[in-house]
Parts: C-alpha cells; structure tokens; sequence
C-alpha cells in the first residue's frame, strides 16, 4: 500500500505548486511525502486540526493548514487506498479457498 502513496506525492507537489507558483522551499519535500504516507496509516487525518498536519504546509505558506483541493485529493487517497487493500484481501481469500 505504501508504494501508491508515494506515486500520488508528485500529485501533491503539483496541486501545491500550481495553487502557490514560489519556489519550493527545501525542506518542505520531507513533510510532504510523510503527509501523503500519513493519508494511508490515518484515514481522514487530513480534516483535523493539529500541529503535524498542518506544520507542512506552514513550511509552503498556507498558514490555515491543507488548502481545501489537498483535503479532497488526500480524501480520495484514503478512499481509493482503503478501496483497494479490500479488493486485495478478498483476492487472496479467494485464492486460499480454492485449494
């Protein structure tokens, strides 16, 4: 499941950029892709308030924390991810009872 999560950072980066166009700043990466692995681990997370959701995007300027465009892509995230990992454990259900 993590390997999806960090196929969807350049995603992120993209929307963040396209919202905001300064330059990046460096140490903004990091937070970044712990964000999009967060959105996996902790479903939703992205609609609370607190001080490690909202701190990476302080870094790129958004003082109110994840714009709303990032609350819905990181909601579509966990819903997709979530989506998918049944789908596999149902597979592999099917497979083991079939022998």
């Amino acid at each position: 499941m993590a390997e999806g999560a960090g196929a969807i950072y350049p995603i992120y980066y993209g929307v963040l950029f396209y919202m905001d166009a300064t330059p990046w700043p460096s140490g903004c990466d990091f937070d970044l892709l712990a964000f999009t692995l967060r959105q996996v681990f902790r479903p939703f997370e992205v609609w609370s308030s607190r001080e490690y959701v909202v701190a990476p995007f302080e870094c790129l300027g958004f003082s109110s924390g994840p714009p709303l465009t990032v609350r819905f892509l990181a909601t579509l995230q966990t819903i997709v991810s979530y989506g998918l990992f049944t789908l596999f454990l149902l597979a592999l259900r099917k497979r083991f009872r079939m022998l």
